[in-house]
């Protein structure tokens, strides 16, 4: 059921953005160039490699695998197209392969994968998604990323921490939740962000330890 209703709605999502699709297609070719898409190696489902599909929006995307505080890689375009998740559209062209689902946890870069394979376990029962409730826990870490390092030592085993809790728990609302959420957390991202918290506390899926890294990412 749950799948079902991930697909249903990936597709009706999908229809109604066609327009925004097109448009942000010769906006980026207009101002930033070719090439319009960018091709990213990313641990998907059973720990395969996956291509996902993204809006370009940076210069140069391969020196870091995460986006940084201030990275002056970001074209102009490319800070209005994240500020409202478009750069995320191609990747229903995954859903629609069957390599990522409309709901479930981000797919992180494959270079990732060589240096904790147990930061994946989730990987194994769930496919990874567009959107979730620790990416909208986690919607503005760019802004206070300072460095990679950084990001594998402390947030990378954070969010699988969580992952694994949450896609090891068959909870409905898990699913329904970030469909809902995600429009609302683009106009309010820190009123969403203390919504989904409050959740993590009341089923557990984060403890003290865990509280004071997301601090950090609360404002």
């Amino acid at each position: 059921m749950i799948r079902m209703i991930d697909f249903i709605v990936s597709f009706l999502i999908f229809i109604f953005t066609i327009p925004v699709f097109a448009i942000t297609y010769f906006f980026i070719l207009i101002f930033d160039g070719k090439p319009v898409f960018y091709y990213s190696n990313r641990i998907g489902y059973l720990l395969k490699k996956t291509i996902v599909y993204k809006f370009r929006t940076m210069k140069n995307s391969e020196l870091s695998q995460v986006t940084l505080k201030n990275d002056d890689r970001v074209t102009l375009i490319g800070k209005i197209i994240r500020k409202f998740k478009i750069d995320e559209l191609p990747q229903f062209i995954n859903i629609f392969k069957g390599q990522m689902r409309l709901v479930g946890p981000r797919p992180e870069s494959y270079k990732y994968i060589n240096q904790n394979n147990a930061n994946f376990d989730y990987l194994s029962f769930t496919q990874p998604g567009i959107i979730d409730l620790v990416t909208l826990l986690f919607v503005n870490e760019s802004n206070f990323l300072e460095s990679e390092e950084y990001y594998v030592d402390h947030i990378l085993p954070l969010k699988s921490k969580m992952h694994n809790k949450i896609y090891s728990d068959s909870r409905l609302s898990n699913t329904i939740l970030p469909i809902f959420l995600t429009p609302i957390s683009i106009l309010f991202p820190n009123t969403v962000k203390k919504l989904i918290l409050k959740y993590f506390i009341y089923y557990e899926y984060v403890d003290a330890e865990d509280l004071k890294i997301i601090k950090l990412f609360k404002k």
